[in-house]
Parts: structure tokens; sequence; C-alpha cells
């Protein structure tokens, strides 16, 4: 089964429930990462850093990880900003150029051991999430218009939690 990264604003989590979410397949949004990586890395952090929860921000940069709620996301609205200008004006243009009908994977990354191998030596918190190989659908996983796609819901929630002054929660699974 394939891992998700959900994201929902914190008014619409009730408990375990979550409403109004914001879901990407977790291959398909590595992929996504290294994408923006090669792109800009300091954008590209701050973009993981927008989907990291505030627990695990703490834990990759040797900072207390006591924080009450593990789903509550790292928050920072002036880097949200940036993250959403990325987005907006180099990933997303970026890949409605690329071809639509390739594979980023096996077209462009040389395959699905060479991806992997450039993912783990590729922009530093890259390795804050594990790529597995298993979760990999050639032909499906890195085709551009479902990149493309992740990068514009990104794009879109991130824009919405900085519309409504919101934080958000974070869930992989």
């Amino acid at each position: 089964m394939s891992r998700e990264i959900s994201f929902c604003l914190s008014s619409d989590v009730n408990g375990d429930d979550w409403t109004n979410v914001t879901s990407i397949k977790f291959s398909q949004y590595y992929v996504l990462m290294y994408y923006s990586s090669l792109i800009s890395e300091t954008e590209g952090l701050k973009l993981m850093n927008a989907s990291l929860s505030q627990q695990s921000y703490n834990y990759e940069n040797g900072l207390p990880t006591n924080t009450a709620d593990e789903y509550k996301a790292y928050s920072n609205s002036i880097e949200l900003q940036i993250v959403v200008d990325f987005l907006n004006i180099e990933v997303i243009p970026s890949l409605q150029n690329e071809p639509q009908e390739t594979d980023l994977i096996i077209d462009i990354y040389g395959g699905i051991d060479n991806f992997v191998s450039s993912y783990y030596t590729g922009a530093p918190y890259l390795k804050y999430f594990n790529v597995f190989e298993n979760e990999i659908e050639a032909g499906y996983t890195a085709y551009v218009p479902n990149i493309l796609s992740c990068a514009i819901k990104l794009r879109d929630f991130f824009q919405m939690a900085l519309d409504q002054n919101e934080t958000y929660n974070i869930l992989v699974e």
C-alpha cells in the first residue's frame, strides 16, 4: 500500500476526524521535492519545511521534540509565502514546460534505481523522507501531469492557510 501525505487546516481537525483534507501520494510528493530541489535548494528546503510537523522539524534541526501536538505543522507565514511564490513562479511553470507525456523517473532521472540514488545524494534535506521503491509505479508516479497536480494542490492549500491566517496539520500514513 502506498503512503499519503495529508494536509488539513487546524480548524478542520476534530480529534481524529479531519475534514477538507488535501492528500498527495507520498511517492509523487518525493518526486516533487526532488524536482523542486533541482530548481532551488534554498526554496526547496522551505517547501520541505512547510511539509513537516513541528515535531519533525525540531528533530531534523536538533531542537527539543517535546511538542504537544504531533501533527501540527511547522509554520512560518513568511516562509510559507515564499513557498507559494516558489511553486507558482518557478515549479509549476517549469512542470508545464516539460513534455506532458514524460515520466520524470524513467525518462529524465534514468530509472527507479538511479532516481533513488540521486534522491539520497541530492539536497541534504531530502533525506527527511524515505523513498520506498515499491511505491513507485513506472509510467504513473512521476508522470508530469501527476507531479504538476501535486504542485498545484500544495500551492492552493498553502495559499488557503495564508489567506485564512491559520495553522495546519500534517499526517503521513
